[in-house]
């Protein structure tokens, strides 16, 4: 524990005397000197110099004895500080207020108060303690998170760049199947009309030449042969007509036109007749 330190003071330097005393004899003390035309602090304070000045003398055994003041004999006073030299009895300081007069500045007050104190003091030093523990705390924490980030982003930054090479090469990939698609495309628009199917009947000539003619009216030969329709004709021929006009758009010619180069029938007027 540090020692205290003793305040040096001026030896004029008014100070605060305390003592202990009854509380009933204080109260007839104060009457007593009240009655004297006085107060209790300057009868103490008189009696103090009083007191000085015989000791000074010489006259340390007759002291209290020849003291005539209605102070109580019987009092034991407990001086804790030397008071200053008296002062004119109006004067505030003057008073010399003896600490009993003063309730709030009691000798017992001070001690009565310390827990006190000593837990606001305690409060206030954990106070700051816990805002600083916190500051540092949370320091710490910030520090912990971005080295904790920095490393996160190091592991992560390899499957990213991983990443982004695949997309990368995914979409040469999907650009060379864009390409083979466009190519197909033109492939399958493109129509050859030189295309004969093996099954087909061969004919001589021209082969649009029959159907240049297919509005011409009819012969009597004709009339009296009613002819087929379209179905009828593949039903008659084993051909399936629900694929007929597929088959014929693949090779670049009309239904009219494929059938007569698998039957050699004629289309004439929304039928079909046999070649004569």
């Amino acid at each position: 524990m540090i020692p205290k330190q003793v305040k040096k003071r001026h030896p004029d330097e008014l100070v605060l005397a305390t003592f202990r005393i009854p509380y009933e004899k204080w109260e007839k003390f104060q009457e007593a000197a009240s009655a004297s035309g006085t107060t209790a602090s300057a009868t103490l304070l008189a009696f103090i110099e009083d007191y000085l000045a015989r000791f000074n003398a010489g006259n340390q055994p007759e002291l209290l004895d020849s003291f005539d003041s209605p102070v109580d004999s019987s009092l034991e006073a407990e001086v804790e500080v030397p008071v200053a030299s008296q002062l004119p009895e109006q004067s505030p300081v003057n008073s010399g207020l003896a600490i009993s007069e003063v309730p709030e500045l009691n000798r017992d007050f001070i001690p009565a108060m310390e827990p006190q104190i000593q837990k606001l003091l305690e409060a206030k030093i954990q106070e700051k303690l816990e805002a600083k523990i916190e500051k540092q705390l949370e320091a710490r924490i910030e520090a912990r998170i971005e080295e904790k980030l920095e490393a996160k982003i190091e592991d992560i930054e390899p499957i990213i760049h991983r990443i982004q090479s695949q997309v990368s090469q995914l979409s040469k990939r999907l650009d060379k199947v864009e390409q083979i698609v466009d190519k197909f495309k033109g492939a399958k628009t493109k129509k050859d009309s030189d295309f004969i199917d093996v099954a087909a009947v061969p004919i001589d000539g021209d082969l649009h030449q029959h159907n240049l003619e297919k509005d011409r009216p009819l012969t009597e030969d004709e009339q009296n042969d009613i002819g087929l329709t379209q179905t009828a004709l593949c039903i008659e021929f084993g051909i399936n007509p629900n694929t007929l006009n597929r088959h014929a758009s693949v090779r670049g010619l009309s239904t009219v036109e494929y059938l007569h180069q698998l039957t050699g029938w004629l289309y004439r007027n929304g039928k079909y007749y046999p070649p004569k």
